[in-house]
């Protein structure tokens, strides 16, 4: 089959924050998205072969319509896939949330001391997540009665609702609502999802996995930098043996026969002490490059 025969278009959220940071990872990774009078559907995108056009849409819809193969192909929060129950495959977690680059958490918070297991029988609870809620006092052997809420649930804890569930990423919020967190449900970020059906198919599977890999790239690029030195031949092997690679350094002649250029990919936070230490392996010339993308090897 082909690529053709499936609805090109992926479905990013239409959040405002998580929205903004999708177009963010696009942007670094050269997808651009050209709105013109058509609103927030069928919005050309440059720069990728596949897929050619995307579509915001609410973060609670996306696992439900790429499940039904509608759309076969979206960016969505893992506690959106969870809560919706929808069968679509996980392709890939993109580490990022509605303000950070970094995992979130659903917790249950409360501002009473002691933990799950002390909740009394009947207790109410306000929840952003009712059925990953459901599911979590079901596991732990505990009645509760749950309470949906459409919206952030901090404000109504402890009155009227003692206890509450939601997603919290750097705990501002909670601090300032003098609220502890007591349990954790699971650890949430935004992942691409694939329509199972067409996911099965050979060229939609190569299609997303070279996406991903394009997206991966960009996200394993951000706490790496590229190290340039020159190296005393002498010290070669020292300084080698002193820095990490993804398979070695390379290492380049110069017209100085004394000398050898050293290029490695390295941590940015490791940048400092490498830096030191190739200083007093009598390098010289050090440059710090940062880097746009990373791709080792092309994803499955």
């Amino acid at each position: 089959m082909s690529t053709t025969l499936y609805p090109p278009t992926i479905l990013l959220p239409s959040t405002k924050s998580v929205h903004q940071r999708a177009l963010d990872l696009l942007d670094v990774a050269g997808i651009k998205l050209f709105r013109g009078r058509g609103g927030d559907t069928n919005i050309p995108l440059t720069g990728v072969t596949w897929p050619q056009k995307a579509s915001f849409v609410h973060q609670s819809r996306i696992p439900q319509l790429v499940e039904t193969g509608r759309y076969i192909l979206g960016m969505v929060g893992l506690d959106s896939v969870r809560e919706s129950g929808a069968d679509v495959e996980v392709c890939a977690d993109l580490l990022f949330n509605r303000s950070t680059w970094n995992k979130a958490e659903i917790v249950l918070v409360t501002d009473q001391t002691g933990g799950p297991a002390r909740i009394p029988k009947g207790a109410r609870v306000l929840t952003e997540y009712p059925r990953l809620t459901r599911a979590y006092f079901e596991k732990i052997g505990c009645e509760v009665e749950i309470v949906a809420s459409r919206g952030s649930i901090e404000s109504e804890i402890p009155d009227p609702y003692p206890y509450g569930v939601c997603l919290t990423e750097t705990g501002q919020s909670l601090r300032a609502n003098n609220l502890r967190i007591i349990g954790t449900l699971m650890h949430t970020s935004t992942v691409l999802i694939a329509n199972k059906g067409a996911f099965r198919d050979d060229d939609v599977r190569r299609a997303v996995g070279m996406f991903k890999t394009i997206l991966l790239g960009v996200i394993a690029a951000r706490e790496k930098v590229m190290l340039v030195a020159n190296v005393p031949v002498t010290n070669l092997n020292e300084v080698l043996a002193a820095l990490p690679a993804l398979r070695s350094p390379t290492v380049t002649a110069l017209a100085d026969k004394k000398y050898v250029s050293v290029s490695v990919v390295v941590p940015r936070a490791d940048l400092n002490y490498l830096q030191e230490r190739l200083l007093i392996l009598e390098a010289e010339g050090l440059v710090v490059m940062p880097l746009t993308s990373l791709i080792q090897s092309r994803e499955a």
